[in-house]
């Protein structure tokens, strides 16, 4: 190699057990990635040619201070806080939460013929429970993040209103208002 600065990194590379990476030629330096043990993409950028600070120093590319060389196996250890994913607040309040399912609707629910169905069911009587149970909006965002499309959606609430546990207020292209029947609140509902 004509570069005494990739030379350089690739032979620390090698060194800290990481062959064959993959030059990339950038606007400005060259750009080594590898993939390291976890599965993460790595890039370093190399000069393509020496500094002037290095020239004027006398310095190679690759300094002999192992603390200051991002090529050294030291350097290319991940932190345990890299390792672990972090779980957002809010992700971590919905795993906490749970419904309670009237035994009214657990018998009615086992009719129901898609599994949609069951996602927005829990769904609905979570709402009803934070509303205290008064008139809602049911958002199309609100069940995506129970992997439940637009489409499933409507058909849930069709079954669910068939099956006599929902009313459902529709408005041309607008959100559904839903209202919650037979929770076991009001005993004449039963």
């Amino acid at each position: 190699m004509k570069n005494p600065c990739l030379a350089a990194a690739i032979e620390e590379l090698a060194k800290a057990g990481i062959h064959h990476p993959q030059i990339v030629q950038g606007g400005k330096h060259l750009q080594l990635r590898w993939t390291s043990p976890t599965g993460q993409l790595r890039v370093v950028g190399v000069s393509r040619t020496p500094s002037h600070q290095q020239a004027e120093s006398g310095r190679s590319c690759m300094t002999d201070d192992d603390s200051k060389n991002r090529f050294h196996p030291d350097n290319l250890r991940m932190d345990v806080g890299e390792v672990r994913a972090i779980v957002p607040r809010k992700i971590r309040r919905r795993r906490e939460q749970f419904v309670l399912v009237p035994g009214i609707w657990k018998e009615r629910l086992t009719k129901v013929k898609y599994a949609a169905t069951y996602r927005v069911a829990l769904h609905i009587l979570m709402r009803d429970f934070e509303t205290g149970g008064k008139l809602f909006t049911l958002s199309n965002g609100a069940l995506a993040l129970e992997n439940v499309s637009r489409w499933q959606k409507w058909r849930a609430l069709s079954e669910l209103e068939a099956a006599g546990l929902v009313t459902v207020e529709r408005c041309n292209r607008k959100t559904p208002q839903i209202t919650v029947l037979l929770t076991g609140g009001n005993p004449a509902d039963l």
